[in-house]
């Protein structure tokens, strides 16, 4: 029971952290719709950093396992 409720926690927070960002991107004229176009392009635009980038990109690829 306590994994099920880590891993739900890990997938809320994900998926809160790249709808965020895409809000802030609509927000600001862009449209993009995928999780890697959203964090991607936030990097572009400096909403976070490279090394943000690469752990939301991680964490993409575990939500998909």
């Amino acid at each position: 029971m306590e994994c099920a409720g880590l891993i739900k926690t890990f997938e809320f927070c994900f998926e809160l952290a790249w709808n965020v960002l895409k809000d802030q991107l609509s927000s600001d004229g862009y449209q993009v719709n995928s999780p890697r176009s959203v964090i991607r392009l936030s990097t572009e635009v400096r909403y976070i950093d490279a090394e943000d980038c690469e752990l939301l990109l991680e964490a993409l690829e575990k939500r998909n396992i």
